[in-house]
């Protein structure tokens, strides 16, 4: 199952196969490079993990559509393919990356036969609409009727629909050879998890907060954090990016949280906050060192009204970052070599 979509360019809407409006906005392709070295430099590649944008590729052009709710996809976005002076597409590095990285941490999950909430993994497929056209679908919450799918099968399909109807079909664009090896190994790969018993897929989504399973899912990645000895290296090279962007201001994310981690202490007296975490590896420690007292979770002994406190200058993929950076120390080799 894949979604197919629509545009119109005089009214900036995209309309996928289910009905669903979306705006998007138009940018400059050098404006999407400088996002996008950005957030490959500072660990992260979109807001939300596991998360295929829609993007698409018009006469040079590069349009980011926005969700039907409001929220824009201003900085979050990533370029898929890069095209060569024969007019090939390839797998850019941040694509291969990302859907590298995405499987790595598939198949660690699967390992760990970790219990989580079904949150959706569905990828839309890439839709070739004509030779300047590359549009990549996003992620969407599946009907609840269909909870019970497994989502290495939604993520299957998203490999198999590149292989089936862009590579095998009449389209004047050509891929590189590359991009048939990759979706083929991605594709068998997927194809043996299909065959893993008892298989579990642990999709992080921003809703994953708000569910009892948090303090599994940060047991896990604190688990996975350790794994590599790099994994310092990684959040000082984060901290940097983030201390160089520092303005100083705040913005609350609506979130009663403990408050060992990254809060702002009202000061009774005062009114003035105490304390917070000044850099982004502080807030990792502070993450990690909370699995156990979520006071959103114990409403009756909820006394102070804690909230979690977010510079201004850092986007909603703050989590995010610490997420992705659990995976950018995988060392399985079949899914590295084709990213080194």
């Amino acid at each position: 199952m894949y979604m197919t979509w629509t545009f119109d360019f005089d009214s900036k809407e995209a309309i996928d196969s289910t009905g669903h409006r979306f705006k998007y906005k138009e940018k400059s392709i050098e404006s999407v490079d400088e996002e996008v070295k950005f957030l490959m430099n500072s660990g992260c590649l979109t807001s939300h993990f596991l998360c295929v944008r829609t993007y698409l590729f018009h006469n040079g052009r590069g349009l980011i559509v926005y969700t039907s709710n409001g929220g824009t996809l201003d900085g979050e976005s990533y370029s898929l393919f890069q095209q060569d002076e024969h007019g090939l597409f390839h797998f850019s590095k941040s694509c291969k990356k990302y859907i590298w990285k995405i499987i790595c941490f598939i198949l660690h999950m699967n390992k760990r036969k970790s219990v989580h909430r079904k949150i959706s993994l569905k990828l839309d497929c890439i839709h070739l609409d004509g030779p300047d056209h590359v549009l990549v679908g996003e992620v969407d919450e599946l009907d609840p009727r269909m909870m019970e799918h497994t989502y290495v099968d939604d993520f299957s399909y998203f490999l198999d629909d590149l292989k089936d109807r862009f590579i095998n079909a009449h389209h004047s664009v050509v891929f590189h050879e590359e991009v048939l090896d990759f979706v083929a190994t991605a594709s068998s790969i997927l194809n043996e998890m299909r065959a893993m018993p008892n298989y579990s897929i642990f999709h992080v989504h921003p809703a994953i907060w708000l569910t009892k399973k948090v303090r599994t899912f940060i047991l896990e990645f604190d688990i996975f954090l350790t794994y590599d000895n790099d994994a310092n290296t990684i959040i000082d090279k984060v901290d940097e990016s983030f201390l160089m962007l520092n303005c100083g201001e705040y913005k609350d994310w609506q979130m009663k949280v403990d408050a060992e981690i990254l809060v702002e202490h009202t000061n009774t007296d005062s009114g003035d906050p105490e304390s917070y975490p000044p850099t982004f590896k502080g807030f990792v420690k502070c993450i990690c060192n909370c699995y156990f007292n979520f006071p959103h979770y114990q409403p009756f002994k909820h006394k102070e009204n804690v909230h979690v406190y977010f510079q201004k200058i850092w986007p909603n993929y703050v989590l995010g970052l610490w997420k992705m950076l659990t995976l950018m120390q995988c060392k399985e080799k079949v899914l590295n070599r084709l990213i080194e």
